[in-house]
């Protein structure tokens, strides 16, 4: 099935859905936050769509917003499609697609532990990659990184800083 096609199908699913995205290097439909769980529960369910695979999650920081994206796949239909929503910065939740496919139960909870989204609907929203204890989100562009932790010296190595971009 063609993006355009799914793109009408996800329109008749949620009056403020989608935004169809041809003009990027992996094509994607954007859907408003207030509507992801009916467009996604519509993308697994729907016959014609059947997208019944979670492939992957993840969320950038750009600015004053998370975008987060979804990858799905339909194996009875051989067809793939990248979902892409923004939530703000100063607000990180969205509602989990946990319930939808089991795969994002471990996916939201790295994203979680590294950007601080909530994920409004999560059975076990915890940290999976750092410790408990571990204070900020390393992967937000404010996030500072600790001098020390539990009395270890966390300070940037030499190699460390070479990597640096300036």
């Amino acid at each position: 099935m063609e993006l355009t096609e799914i793109f009408e199908i996800i329109r008749d699913l949620s009056d403020s859905a989608a935004e169809l995205r041809e003009d990027s290097p992996d094509p994607s439909i954007f859907v408003e936050s207030n509507s992801l769980l009916d467009v996604m529960k519509g993308l697994r369910n729907r016959p014609e769509l059947a997208f019944d695979a979670l492939q992957n999650q993840t969320a950038i920081h750009e600015g004053e917003n998370f975008r987060l994206f979804w990858v799905l796949y339909s194996y009875s239909r051989k067809h793939t499609l990248t979902v892409e929503s923004i939530i703000p910065l100063d607000k990180p939740r969205i509602s989990s697609v946990s319930e939808i496919w089991k795969t994002a139960n471990w996916l939201e909870r790295e994203i979680f532990d590294l950007f601080g989204i909530e994920f409004v609907g999560h059975t076990d929203l915890r940290r999976i990659m750092l410790p408990e204890d571990w204070e900020g989100f390393p992967l937000r562009k404010d996030y500072q990184t600790p001098s020390m932790y539990q009395d270890v010296d966390n300070t940037p190595s030499e190699i460390t800083e070479s990597f640096k971009l300036d």
